[in-house]
């Protein structure tokens, strides 16, 4: 069992390799990685709060949630600034969720746009990698802590954690709410699609109610 320091976001690769972002305030911050059969190591040092992390290729991007930026994480550790825009950096928590659709867009969810407000943005992809301009692709009061999102076909679903919801968001409409406080849930922060496509799975970080946290399943 590979032994880390403190972790917020955790991405898997093609190739089995586990990615783990740290967020300590020291040289241990960054990316590390723990092949399918040997030991955790550091790849990359970011600084700040390394959250999200998407394995997209040959390089990971990861989301840095104080300064509201994305960084891209080379396979030889190298790192360098993929996207820095404004609705990134909020006063609060900023850029932290990130996935890819399968229309080949990035999604980064922002916990804290203003003091009631969260948002999504969605950035176009270019051929060669970098990104594009950013639009807004969701905004208001009910993505006020916007957390993990993950992308299956043509939807979005988002963990909103102060909310204590998980949303699915379709390319056009209403979003629909999946789960709820109701149901159990009080600090959603991450949901992944299951490798069959039929199940979203939950992870509840219960900030407060430590009893509380655990990993949920829901039909998708």
């Amino acid at each position: 069992m590979a032994s880390l320091p403190e972790t917020t976001g955790v991405e898997v690769g093609a190739d089995g390799t586990v990615y783990v972002a740290v967020p300590t305030d020291d040289e241990q911050g960054g990316i590390w990685e723990v092949p399918p059969d040997g030991e955790a190591a550091q790849l990359a040092t970011i600084g700040g709060f390394p959250n999200g992390v998407l394995a997209d290729g040959d390089r990971l991007l990861v989301t840095e949630s104080f300064d509201g930026t994305v960084v891209a994480v080379g396979t030889d550790g190298s790192t360098s600034t993929w996207l820095d825009d404004n609705r990134l950096d909020p006063s609060g928590l900023g850029a932290n969720g990130i996935t890819r659709s399968a229309a080949g867009d990035v999604y980064v969810a922002v916990t804290e746009a203003s003091d009631d407000t969260g948002r999504l943005l969605r950035v176009p992809v270019a051929d060669d990698g970098s990104a594009g301009e950013p639009s807004v692709f969701a905004e208001g009061s009910t993505f006020y802590g916007a957390d993990g999102v993950t992308a299956r076909e043509e939807r979005l679903y988002l963990a909103v954690n102060n909310r204590q919801q998980v949303l699915e968001l379709p390319e056009e409409g209403e979003p629909v709410t999946l789960a709820t406080a109701e149901g159990g849930l009080v600090y959603p922060s991450d949901v992944v699609v299951g490798q069959n496509g039929t199940h979203l799975y939950l992870c509840d970080l219960a900030t407060g109610s430590p009893a509380a946290a655990g990993i949920y399943r829901i039909e998708a």
